[in-house]
């Protein structure tokens, strides 16, 4: 009577699905000596201090909780925006981390 229509629709969607080498933008969320947490909407990545650039390899500041590359120029801190290139991924049932 009213021209009201209930259509049930099956489907599935990918939301988010990283590729290796993929480059991506991210937000830095925690700095510590090993390296630094940054995400992706979802996605947890983790960075190592040896997959950093080698003028960086030393230059974890305790003070600020920061990452600081030899010449001051460049400082990777809680908050900061950064592109990172996938390494590898890890999925496992509700998680995904990279």
């Amino acid at each position: 009577d009213t021209g009201n229509v209930t259509c049930y629709v099956k489907y599935s969607a990918l939301l988010l699905r990283p590729f290796i080498n993929e480059v991506v933008d991210a937000i830095v969320m925690q700095c510590n000596n090993i390296g630094f947490l940054a995400y992706v909407g979802p996605l947890r990545i983790f960075v190592s201090k040896h997959s950093m650039p080698e003028d960086m390899l030393n230059g974890f500041d305790t003070e600020r909780d920061a990452w600081v590359s030899d010449d001051k120029e460049v400082v990777i801190c809680a908050g900061c925006a950064v592109r990172l290139k996938i390494k590898g991924r890890t999925v496992e049932q509700g998680n995904i981390s990279a």
